[in-house]
């Protein structure tokens, strides 16, 4: 069965699809090579890029309205409306592709436990809500229910999906096939999530025995979803324009380039691992309880992403011992002074400034390059890459994120520069 659309939805589409087309040929986009030197670890400058940006806040002038009907559209439109909005606003060090990949519809990564929680939600037009997980493992007949997800992939369909879209771009821009270029890695706190974060730490030290098992039980359910797409040839590279673990792009010389091996093996890709509700736990814990394990993950790729918005200034050293590390998150609670001084130039210091400064009334961009400026120093002679993340809220003024977008490159130009 076609993909049913009308002529206005393709028509829609088309004339997305060659906006992106004239931006990734633009004389503009030529930010890649920075991508590139930071990952090799022989960077000219901090590339800055933003992430996680509360879309219910953009749209101030209908630029993001989804106007297809067809919901197989809708998410391809969404995709290209909001890459043309962050293109024309906020394009900071981004880099456009001239193609579009039509990515493959698998099943959530469902573990045969469900999250049970309280939630409290501030903006009913954002999907960002605080929630207080409920336990719903008590012992081992718990550890039981956790399963390996099913992958519940329709080829047939796919390829209905994947020949129609490719058929409206001809002309325009290169339709490819897409495939899981990101799997988010976090056993822990996936555990966490159905433990109870309190009562996980209690298990910690009262039943670890317990803790072990969930964890070698939770890794091995991610290990047999892997090799699920390793099985279809459902991997993609990531040497792209795509995001690697919590950070920037992939673009680097060490792995296969976008067109090559397809499909790739997870050797030929980042992989990503993190355990941020660990943050306050000790390296030695860190290290028994989440690395020992992460590291059955990890080895297996070619290169490595560590963490996310855990503090991990005090466990440089535990990350040393993955031996394909290349990229460690170093978030706005962590010490920055002291990792650049463990990190040096040995890693990409994936740098996180804090997002809660558009949060206030009162927006100071003064204070944020003042703030940016500092950190920058204490990571002098590093390799840094600058990615403005979780942001919840700019308080419905989307002009902050196109002033901070041009300070932070002013920031990282002059950083270079010194």
């Amino acid at each position: 069965m076609k993909v049913k659309a009308s002529n206005n939805d393709k028509k829609i589409i088309q004339d997305l699809m060659y906006k992106k087309a004239l931006i990734a040929n633009s004389a503009n986009n030529n930010k890649k090579p920075l991508w590139v030197k930071l990952n090799m670890l022989n960077m000219e400058r901090p590339p800055v890029w933003i992430n996680e940006i509360p879309w219910n806040e953009m749209n101030q002038s209908g630029e993001l309205e989804i106007k297809t009907k067809n919901p197989i559209y809708q998410l391809i439109e969404a995709n290209l409306r909001r890459t043309i909005y962050k293109w024309e606003n906020m394009p900071a060090d981004m880099v456009v592709e001239d193609s579009l990949f039509v990515p493959p519809q698998v099943g959530d990564l469902d573990f045969g436990l469900q999250q049970n929680y309280d939630h409290k939600v501030k903006d009913p037009s954002s999907d960002i809500v605080s929630k207080k997980f409920k336990s719903q493992i008590k012992d081992e007949t718990d550890l039981e229910k956790i399963k390996s997800p099913d992958l519940n992939f329709n080829e047939a369909r796919y390829l209905e999906i994947y020949k129609d879209i490719k058929e409206l771009g001809r002309g325009i821009i290169k339709i490819k096939k897409g495939g899981i270029s990101f799997i988010w890695f976090a056993p822990m706190d996936k555990l966490a999530s159905l433990w109870g974060v309190e009562k996980l730490y209690l298990d910690l030290y009262e039943r670890p025995k317990l803790v072990h098992q969930g964890m070698k039980k939770m890794t091995e359910a991610y290990m047999d979803f892997l090799n699920s797409l390793i099985k279809h040839n459902l991997l993609r590279t990531n040497n792209s324009n795509i995001r690697v673990g919590s950070g920037g792009y992939g673009y680097t010389e060490d792995l296969p380039a976008l067109e090559a091996h397809i499909p790739v093996k997870p050797k030929q890709i980042w992989g990503s691992a993190a355990a941020q509700v660990f943050t306050s736990v000790s390296p030695s814990m860190h290290e028994e309880f989440a690395l020992k394990y992460e590291k059955r993950w990890l080895n297996k790729f070619g290169n490595v992403y560590y963490g996310c918005c855990e503090k991990l200034h005090n466990k440089i050293n535990i990350l040393r011992k993955i031996p394909n590390l290349k990229k460690i998150s170093i978030s706005p609670w962590a010490n920055i002074g002291e990792a650049a001084n463990k990190i040096g130039s040995d890693y990409v210091i994936s740098y996180k400034p804090s997002p809660a400064i558009f949060a206030r009334e009162n927006f100071d961009l003064n204070k944020a390059r003042r703030n940016l400026r500092n950190d920058l120093k204490k990571m002098r002679g590093c390799n840094v890459e600058i990615i403005l993340k979780d942001i919840s809220t700019v308080q419905y003024k989307p002009q902050r994120l196109w002033e901070w977008s041009k300070m932070a490159i002013n920031e990282s130009k002059r950083f270079g520069s010194n």
